[in-house]
């Protein structure tokens, strides 16, 4: 018994005492299910169904309405850079465009799949691309206000906002790798769980 439920009931033929032997219509994998179930202490949960009504004109409301948000989103990324940089501001929604490009490019590639999680990366991706540029660009108009020639301003520019893009980017990346290995780590227990 377990959890006040009966799990399963078999008869004892003789006496069982450093070691016996149980007999019976089982598997060696039904076996080794109601060891592990024994060994948890509790019962999965049951499921009770509420309804079985198919979901797939929701889902689809729901995937339009995230490619909606998410187009929207861009254009608005887009249409501020343009507006605040002017000029160099075309110049990074380029840089934008392009960096989509490539990474859907790459997963196109790798037969990788867009899932929520990754279209989350996505954004993290804008959103790091967006940053990279804010930070280049208002360090070039600093070196403007300081009196120094256009060239000199972007070279200043870049040079002086690389240490910080680079730690960001190092970051985030080492972030990922921790993220990775930890859902590694997850799916290799639930693994040797089942």
């Amino acid at each position: 018994m377990l959890d006040n439920r009966v799990i399963t009931a078999p008869s004892i033929n003789g006496q069982i005492s450093d070691s016996g032997i149980i007999e019976g219509g089982f598997t060696e994998e039904s076996a080794k299910d109601l060891a592990m179930l024994l060994r948890s202490g509790a019962l999965p949960a049951s499921l009770h169904y509420l309804t079985d009504a198919p979901l797939a004109h929701r889902w689809g409301r729901i995937r339009l309405g995230r490619r909606q948000s998410s187009d929207r989103g861009n254009d608005r990324v887009l249409i501020f850079m343009l507006i605040y940089y002017r000029g160099a501001g075309v110049n990074a929604d380029l840089a934008l465009i392009l960096n989509l490009v490539i990474l859907l490019g790459f997963m196109g590639f790798f037969g990788a799949v867009l899932t929520l999680p990754g279209i989350a990366g996505v954004i993290l991706t804008v959103g790091m691309g967006v940053d990279s540029n804010v930070l280049i660009f208002e360090r070039i108009r600093e070196e403007l206000r300081n009196g120094k020639a256009a060239a000199a301003a972007v070279d200043q520019g870049f040079d002086r906002a690389w240490t910080t893009i680079l730690d960001t980017h190092v970051t985030t990346i080492v972030s990922a790798l921790i993220l990775f290995f930890s859902w590694a780590l997850v799916q290799s227990v639930v693994s040797v769980l089942r």
